[in-house]
């Protein structure tokens, strides 16, 4: 599972600039794309084709993992003692 975390982490930071912001805003900061397009100076159809590109690529660079499993990208976030934490879940594929 390290393995994993670690490769997603790196398919996140290895996303165009303007991906992986749109991306980390709206799936880890829980931020609409009005918020993200506000402080971003774009449109909201802008954020939205900028993390579907995200999505795109994330899809290929952990398509060695998709194979087996099914990964929600949409991460849950939990607070626990005062920080953050995010759960990937995965499911097998059947």
């Amino acid at each position: 599972m390290k393995n994993l975390r670690k490769r997603i982490e790196d398919a996140v930071a290895a996303l165009p600039e303007s991906y992986r912001e749109a991306f980390v805003m709206h799936r880890f900061r829980d931020m609409s794309y009005k918020e993200i397009a506000e402080i971003l100076g774009v449109s909201p159809k802008t954020v939205d084709y900028r993390i579907q590109q995200a999505l795109k690529q994330l899809r290929v660079d952990l398509k060695d993992y998709l194979r087996y499993y099914y990964l929600f990208i949409s991460l849950e976030r939990k607070h626990i003692s005062n920080h953050q934490y995010y759960f990937i879940w995965l499911l097998p594929v059947s």
